[in-house]
């Protein structure tokens, strides 16, 4: 084993800065200040310390990747924040994995939508970067760095990823706020957008998963169902369509039925109410036949079984 010259420096600097801290507690203001700025200079002159400490040979000089280095050690295996800012020498190591992601393609998930990890750590899921993943990260960072509200940069990324499976992680990433699930669930119940989710009856899906099923809104009058409602109504129902029995298990990529939908037994149009006795499920098929048709609450039930 051989001692690095610039680790012997930095650990000697180290030490200095350590002996230097005042273990006295002041409270006269300029004395506080400068205890603090001790602290600030020991924090960072650790930092630099722990870049020394792994030679540049094995896991080089950038920080993102001597993060990629040390994450391959440990391919599937769950890493905690604080080691990443040890290997990487630096607090920015959070951005440094995002750079890996999205300019790279490494799979790598973390603890802030995976369930069973803490927001601070993260998994290297291969240790083979994926150019496919790549461009998806790539659409996600052009699509937040847009203007505009969260709620519009979730909507561009599903409609960017229409029919494909969308995972919490790349909506948080889109939306630069924790409510993407809040935003998420308003463009399906009050814009109207066909978004599937574990919690709409699409059981082959995780909890963090999304999928938006097509481009068409939902027709302006059916926008208005308050979110809880809306979900009750399709819990209530069984996640199936009340005319033909259809549910997200019977989706087929060539099928016509494709979402559930809740409609309106007295049409909004003309009064009816967003009240959950008002209100049933239907596939999208049987949701356009139903307006096509002018079924309303008196013919409701005899089309059911018609």
């Amino acid at each position: 084993m051989v001692k690095s010259p610039d680790l012997a420096a930095s650990k000697t600097r180290l030490l200095k800065l350590l002996d230097a801290v005042s273990v006295d507690i002041t409270v006269e203001p300029k004395m506080i200040r400068e205890e603090v700025r001790k602290l600030a200079s020991l924090i960072e002159s650790l930092d630099a310390f722990s870049g020394d400490k792994f030679p540049r040979s094995r896991f080089g000089s950038a920080g993102k990747d001597r993060i990629l280095e040390y994450m391959k050690l440990f391919v599937g295996e769950i890493v905690d924040g604080d080691e990443l800012r040890v290997i990487s020498g630096t607090k920015e190591y959070a951005r440094r994995v995002r750079q890996l992601k999205v300019e790279s393609g490494y799979d790598i998930v973390s603890g802030m939508t995976m369930e069973g990890m803490r927001p601070e750590q993260y998994k290297l899921v291969s240790p083979k970067p994926n150019e496919k993943l790549a461009e998806k990260w790539r659409t996600a960072n052009r699509i937040r760095r847009m203007p505009g509200s969260s709620e519009g940069r979730v909507l561009e990324y599903l409609k960017a990823r229409v029919g494909q499976i969308v995972e919490s992680e790349e909506l948080l990433y889109v939306a630069k706020k924790k409510d993407y699930d809040r935003r998420a669930r308003a463009l399906r119940s009050e814009k109207g957008w066909n978004i599937r989710t574990r919690y709409t009856g699409s059981l082959e899906l995780t909890p963090t998963q999304y999928v938006l099923d097509s481009l068409d809104q939902l027709p302006e009058h059916d926008r208005k169902i308050p979110p809880d409602v809306y979900d009750r109504v399709q819990k209530r129902d069984g996640y199936k369509c009340v005319k033909c029995g259809w549910s997200y298990a019977d989706r087929r990529a060539s099928a016509k039925a494709q979402n559930l939908q809740v409609h309106h037994k007295q049409l909004h149009r003309r009064g009816g109410s967003n009240e959950e006795k008002n209100l049933a499920t239907l596939c999208n098929v049987h949701h356009v036949e139903a307006h096509r048709k002018d079924i309303d609450e008196n013919t409701f039930d005899a089309w059911l079984k018609s």
